[in-house]
């Protein structure tokens, strides 16, 4: 009695493995995929957990709000730059000595990244900080409600992250006070 395997039993055994190894092949792409999505999800987050946190250390510390960056009293509004003096070292304010102060703005550079540049008065860059990557195409406004005090804006930084073939929306919402001047064009 011949114990070995018919053609046809070969056959069969191969399909079906070579059907198994694809679907498991699938499954680790889908994997991948997923995990890519997830870190760049995260990668994302991170970038706007420390962009807002940037924004609130250097609102806090500001002495005064260049013209344009003003806002019109009584008026609901927003700007997508924001142009300040404010201190170099956020962590040792000095709000009567303006020696240790620079000139900073928010706001997108030519390549789509967030940033935050430091500039002379004359508003020649001195250097810049990327705060949310391009890739993510960043958006950050400042807004000022009616009803707020006149030393207070709500930021918002939002990015696009792609997850499962969908863009979606990731945001963070920070209410800003500024402790040395108001916000509002009198």
């Amino acid at each position: 009695m011949n114990r070995g395997f018919t053609l046809i039993e070969l056959v069969i055994a191969i399909g079906l493995l070579a059907f198994i190894m694809t679907g498991f092949w699938f499954a680790t792409l889908a994997l991948e995929r997923r995990m890519r999505s997830d870190t760049d999800e995260a990668i994302l987050r991170v970038q706007l957990h420390n962009a807002m946190e940037n924004v609130r250390l250097h609102c806090i510390s500001a002495s005064k709000i260049e013209a344009g960056s003003l806002f019109p009293a009584g008026k609901d509004s927003q700007k997508a730059t924001l142009h300040f003096r404010g201190q170099r070292d956020v962590y040792t304010v000095t709000p009567s000595v303006l020696t240790d102060d620079t000139w900073y703005l928010y706001s997108k550079d030519a390549e789509g990244n967030l940033v935050l540049r430091e500039v002379s008065e004359s508003g020649r860059p001195l250097s810049e900080e990327v705060l949310v990557e391009s890739r993510y195409e960043p958006e950050l406004w400042f807004r000022y409600k009616s009803g707020f005090e006149p030393n207070f804006l709500e930021a918002t930084i939002s990015g696009n992250v792609v997850r499962g073939g969908v863009t979606g929306k990731v945001s963070r919402k920070l209410g800003v006070r500024f402790w040395f001047v108001g916000v509002l064009a009198v």
